[in-house]
């Protein structure tokens, strides 16, 4: 078989590996986010949403 063709396939079996974790652990993300207080915790920590009445403080901290 022509080389080029067997690296583009071997990238795209890399690739094709990548993909299939990042669905395992979209899936493990989906599955844990049927319980109303883990879709809570998610939408505060990833996606900065609050209650109408709190408000957020997001502290970051630098390595000095």
């Amino acid at each position: 078989m022509n080389l080029k063709l067997q690296k583009e396939i071997n990238q795209l079996k890399e690739r094709k590996a990548e993909l299939e974790d990042q669905i395992s652990i979209d899936k493990k993300i989906i599955s844990s986010l049927q319980n109303i207080d883990s879709l809570e915790r998610y939408a505060r920590e990833k996606l900065y949403m609050k209650k109408e009445n709190e408000e957020i403080y997001i502290i970051e901290y630098t390595e000095e």
